[in-house]
């Protein structure tokens, strides 16, 4: 029995109704099983839209994320001694401390 867990999150969208006043909508997403490192990111109708799968390959720990056309979107290179490494759509490596900020 895998465990999982839910995220509830208000999104907002540019379109304007009768009053001229932006619409927002709560979309659920669930991880399945809830492991951030591997995990299927669903919808609330039962679609999958993110995975992410950790692999250990050549003396490094990698976390790619996939979307629901099993496209790599992004990558994390978990390494011991120098900084970890993001890599987003295909762009370039660069360190975990420089992307998040």
């Amino acid at each position: 029995m895998w465990l999982t867990s839910s995220l509830q999150i208000e999104r907002q969208s540019a379109t304007r109704d009768q009053s001229d006043m932006a619409s927002s909508e709560i979309v659920t997403l669930t991880f399945t099983p809830d492991n951030p490192s591997n995990t299927s990111i669903i919808s609330s109708d039962g679609k999958i839209l993110y995975e992410a799968v950790t692999e250990f390959s050549s003396k490094t720990l990698v976390t790619r994320v996939y979307d629901a056309q099993d496209e790599v979107i992004g990558m994390l290179a978990w390494r011991d001694v120098l900084p970890d490494r993001v890599t987003v759509k295909g762009g370039h490596p660069v360190s975990f401390a420089t992307w998040i900020k």
